[in-house]
């Protein structure tokens, strides 16, 4: 599976907190902070506040946002409207002018609001650069991982084609048969 570049890599980690060998790294505030501890450190938000403060209810609200994020990967993919109207979060986020007139952003907050923050800002800076249209969620229901689409035209669906487009695949050519039986 493709990692997505620079920040947005730390987007496609949060959101496949779920499942695999490790279970749901998001499942209570100790995994949440082991999780925010490795993903900070790797790569590198550049965060104000208190990183590693986050207790079982900050996990449950991470856990709801990460769930939203994809639903709304999943919609756009599907070329549906998303599911809700609300904004899925509010984040804090410090701006600051340098000497040399470029500005620099950083997540603000503690506990739950420096991660929220964090993933926010990368998601901005995706978007800013066009690359956010290319995080997806994989289209198999069973499956739903995260992953960074490197097609020329954009068109991946699948994060793995050999395992869930196969199934897939299979699965719509055995439609196809039960309509239209094969003529000898």
């Amino acid at each position: 599976m493709a990692v997505a570049p620079a920040g947005l890599a730390l987007v496609q980690d949060f959101l496949n907190t779920a499942g695999g060998p490790a279970g749901d790294r998001l499942a209570d505030g100790a995994g949440a902070r082991d999780w925010w501890r490795e993903a900070s450190a790797e790569w590198g938000p550049e965060a104000e506040g208190d990183r590693q403060d986050l207790d079982d209810h900050d996990a449950a609200q991470l856990r709801r946002l990460r769930e939203e994020i994809k639903e709304a990967l999943y919609a756009r993919a599907a070329g549906e409207a998303p599911g809700r109207e609300k904004p899925l979060g509010r984040a804090t986020v410090q701006l600051e002018i340098g000497p040399d007139g470029l500005v620099q952003a950083a997540s603000r907050g503690s506990g739950v609001a420096v991660v929220r923050s964090a993933i926010a800002l990368e998601m901005l800076r995706a978007q800013l650069v066009d690359d956010w249209r290319r995080l997806k969620v994989c289209q198999d229901q069973a499956c739903r991982v995260a992953f960074y689409d490197r097609s020329r035209n954009h068109s991946g669906v699948w994060h793995d084609t050999l395992i869930c487009g196969n199934a897939a695949n299979l699965r719509a050519s055995r439609a196809r048969r039960r309509v239209s039986p094969v003529k000898s």
